[in-house]
Parts: C-alpha cells; structure tokens; sequence
C-alpha cells in the first residue's frame, strides 16, 4: 500500500471518530449567508396551494376592536421549500424549539420559567411592537442563553410584503428596537408567515441588508383559528419530527408565545378566545414536547448564523 493511500484512508478514519466528539456544532459544510439569500424557492403545486390559503386567510378581518391579534393560519404548512435539502452532516443531534410573534406578558413569562426548569435552550422570533412593551422579558431571555431573532415590527403582511424595500424598512425598525435593549442589531429574522412570500426581488434586497433567513420544518399547528388542544399540539410535532428523521433533517420546531393581547378574558369562541386558548395549549404541551426531545437523544440549540437549513 503507498503511503499516500494509507495516509489518506487514517484521515478518514479519524473524521468518522472525531466528528461527534465536537458536541452541538450545528454549522454545515458551505457558506449559510450565500446559501440562504441566493437560493430563489422552487416552485411546486403543494407550496403555490399553501400560498393560495394564505392568502385567502390575510383577506379576511382579523384583528378585533380590543386587541389585533396575527393573521390565524388553520395549517402552518412546511411544505414551502426554500431549501433545497442537503447532504450535509450534523456532529451531534440538534433540535431548536422556536416561539413566534412575542414576547408578551402573559405566557413568554411562563414558557420562559418551563425552559428554565428543564434546562433547555430555545429561540424566540420577536415582533418589534411587542419589544417594546416588554423590554424586560427581553432581556431575560438573553440572560438566560435563549436567542433573540427579528420577526419583523409590526408583522403586517399588507404592509411588510408590499415591496422588498418596505419589508427591510421593517426589519431595519425592529433590529434598532432590538439594539437597544441588546447592543447589536439583529440580523437574523424569520419571515411572518413564512417564506412563501419572498419573491426573488426579496431575497435580493435581503442580501444587499445583511439579512438572514431562518424557516421551520415542524409546526405545533397552534395558529388554527379553530383551536387547538395540548394533546393536538404534541401530536402535530410528533409527526413532523417522524417526518423529518426520516429525511435527515435538523429539527427546527414552529410554536408561538404569540403576541401581546390587552386581556386573556374573551369568550371561548370568539378569535381572541381562541387565540389565548392556543397559547395555553403551547404552554401546556411543552414539558411534553421537551421530555420527547431529550429521550431521543436531541441536543437544545438556540438559533444562530450557523443554523442549517429546513430543507
């Protein structure tokens, strides 16, 4: 055997075996910026359905004379693939949990409290409007290791997706709201009501800003005006997980702490109702979803620059 092909079969082997040894190391090989904002969604029949839901849903009148509460989306479909999946490898077997639309005084504060108890790490996708009234909670979850990522100011679909300048004019005012509090802007952002929306235009505009996209793969379903149980919200990340182990995939879970509401006394069957009643379901069914996670092997990763690709 020559000595270049013995050298090179004992770098394989020390590859295989060192690799896992690096813990939680979730970057990927190739360049995540380019890679996120160059890569221009492929268009599928499921994904132009799940855009045309959508959008019949934005139509209708929302918010209430109380409180504005975010668009109600009866199935938060991971089927928009803005990724291309990967073969890439994965040290080490990583899950990120995901909260949108806070923080707010009501249940952040309380699924905070559970990741502390569990002693688990999470991300939370923050509205500017919503920084605002509760810089404090903020500040908590950075104290306590969880990532904050921008989800836009005002999270208005009309006004945010009129146009790729309009949208970075919104995720420009939510990164100063958010510097602040934190001495940095926040250049990371996931796109209210996911990515379907961004046209190539957007994902031009957003590499001229530094910005960086972060999508889902499983949804807790915790957005459907109808309601939904615990029980139903576990079971939805249940099957997504099933769905994306089998395809080799980084969990990234979809759940919301949700927005912040001027009462959580409404009539069970009104939308604000309903709203509140799934924000407690999320909250409910997190210990859950937690416990499920961590018999599995799962290591909790707040979200960064390095965070692979959904798909």
């Amino acid at each position: 055997m020559s000595k270049t092909k013995a050298l090179s079969i004992a770098l394989t082997f020390v590859f295989i075996f060192l690799i896992p040894l690096f813990g939680c190391n979730t970057s990927a090989p190739f360049p995540h910026n380019e890679r996120r904002l160059n890569e221009f969604p492929e268009k599928n029949d499921l994904a132009a359905r799940g855009g045309e839901q959508e959008q019949a849903q934005d139509e209708s009148s929302r918010p209430g004379p109380v409180v504005a509460i975010p668009e109600a989306r009866a199935g938060e479909s991971t089927a928009g693939q803005v990724y291309k999946a990967v073969n890439s490898v994965t040290p080490a077997k990583c899950v990120y949990l995901t909260f949108d639309d806070g923080p707010n005084s009501y249940f952040t504060g309380q699924i905070l409290d559970i990741l502390a108890e569990h002693q688990v790490k999470a991300s939370f996708m923050v509205v500017g409007v919503n920084v605002e009234k509760n810089p404090e909670l903020i500040k908590r979850m950075v104290a306590e290791g969880h990532a904050v990522i921008n989800h836009t100011y005002t999270h208005n679909y009309k006004k945010i997706y009129a146009s790729p300048e309009a949208l970075i004019a919104d995720l420009d005012q939510a990164s100063r709201v958010l510097e602040k509090i934190l001495g940095r802007p926040v250049k990371i952002f996931r796109a209210p009501g996911g990515p379907g929306r961004l046209t190539k235009a957007f994902y031009k505009k957003l590499k001229e800003h530094g910005y960086q996209l972060v999508g889902w793969n499983i949804t807790g379903a915790d957005s459907d005006p109808k309601g939904v149980t615990p029980e139903q919200v576990y079971e939805h990340v249940v099957n997504g997980l099933a769905k994306v182990e089998k395809m080799h995939l980084t969990p990234i879970i979809l759940l919301h702490d949700g927005t912040q509401v001027a009462t959580i006394e409404a009539a069970a069957n009104s939308a604000l109702g309903k709203y509140i009643q799934n924000r407690k379901s999320v909250v409910e069914a997190l210990p859950k979803i937690i416990e499920l996670l961590k018999s599995k092997g799962y290591t909790f990763a707040p979200v960064d620059e390095n965070t692979p690709p959904p798909w």
